[in-house]
């Protein structure tokens, strides 16, 4: 069957967001995000300190500003069941990368689950960019 004529792909809303919503000071999360959503699907968008200091913050936001806009932690309501964050992250791409996203993880009462087998052998980190375009 055609994957773009399938009825799933025409329930599917994609709404950006933009990380700095939670740098101290800033308003937080857009109300108009808070709760609506089903799932959070991302992969490897850790590429700075900046972003594995905020995408931690953003998934905890999102799951504490569901629908009723109560937090998940300590005592209060979880979110609905059928809200899922699933993000996709490849260990070793940046070592120190990697210990502050997973240090601000367990700060926040995230719960991360490795899905995969573990590497026998680290991979080798590539090369930094040289050039933004290259051709």
């Amino acid at each position: 069957s055609d994957v773009e004529s399938s009825d799933v792909l025409e329930a599917v809303e994609v709404e950006p967001l933009d990380w700095s919503c939670l740098v101290d000071g800033a308003a937080g999360i857009p109300s108009d995000l808070a709760g609506t959503w089903d799932a959070v699907i991302g992969s490897d968008l850790i590429y700075n300190e900046a972003g594995a200091a905020l995408l931690p913050r953003v998934l905890r936001s999102l799951m504490d500003n569901f629908e009723t806009g109560h937090d998940v932690r300590g005592d209060g309501p979880s979110p609905p069941p059928h809200q899922r964050v699933l993000y996709a992250h490849t260990r070793y791409r940046f070592e120190h990368l990697d210990r502050d996203f997973f240090a601000e993880c367990a700060a926040l009462g995230l719960v991360l689950q490795q899905v995969s087998p573990a590497a026998t052998q680290r991979p080798l980190s590539p090369p930094p960019f040289t050039e933004l375009f290259p051709e």
